[in-house]
């Protein structure tokens, strides 16, 4: 399935398909324009969840890493970069986002429905120079920051957050929430449930359908 899109400079739709089970075969296609056939140009990937162009590389994210792509020849990227290597166990690395000082941001789901993450970097929005340098947490107790985008011309972070699966019909329903740097969502504990083991949390902008899975987000102004 569709996971992730973005732009090019040029205007060509980039998509990344993830099977529902992680095989490695999965990959990032372009799309030149309206009615083209999509075209492969990135393979062998193990759930690659988030894309996005930055300086012109394009950043991927899969199970365990983050590669930059650039100077795209054809249908093929002459160079390749690996930006940042994660524990495999951390969890899936979601979407990312530049912020505006020029940072990325991507979500890191947690490996589980409700223990309790053994990586700080798991049920987390990470932080990292686009070099992959100075990585640290941003925002922590997030079972599943998946979709994120700033607003356009603010500081305001929105991202889409996915609930437990465990619970069938008794699970809350998914948040859209504004994030704030060093905020803790309290996951395990609470994943928008309420009541006492939520008192202290942060709340969401909107809450979405239960098992929404919302993927991307995108904001259209004007």
């Amino acid at each position: 399935m569709a996971s992730a899109f973005a732009l090019d400079p040029a205007g060509r739709l980039w998509v990344t398909t993830a099977a529902e089970k992680c095989e490695g075969n999965n990959g990032v296609y372009v799309i030149a324009g309206p009615g083209a056939t999509p075209v492969k140009v990135i393979g062998d990937l193990e759930a690659p969840l988030g894309l996005t162009w930055v300086g012109g590389s394009l950043y991927v994210t899969s199970i365990g890493r983050v590669d930059a792509y650039g100077d795209l020849v054809g249908r093929q990227f002459a160079t390749q970069r690996r930006i940042l290597t994660l524990p495999a166990n951390a969890g899936e690395n979601n979407n990312l986002v530049q912020a505006p000082d020029g940072r990325m941001l991507m979500g890191i789901s947690a490996p589980c429905d409700h223990c309790t993450p053994a990586s700080s970097l798991s049920g987390a929005i990470v932080s990292f120079r686009p070099d992959g340098s100075d990585l640290s947490v941003y925002a922590s107790g997030v079972r599943a920051p998946f979709g994120l985008a700033y607003y356009p011309g603010a500081s305001d972070l929105f991202v889409s957050m996915n609930q437990r699966d465990d619970l069938g019909a008794r699970t809350p329903g998914d948040w859209l929430a504004v994030v704030r740097q060093g905020q803790d969502w309290g996951f395990p504990s609470c994943y928008g449930q309420g009541g006492s083991a939520c008192a202290g949390a942060p709340k969401p902008a909107a809450v979405l359908d239960k098992h929404a899975a919302a993927g991307g987000v995108a904001i259209v102004t004007g």
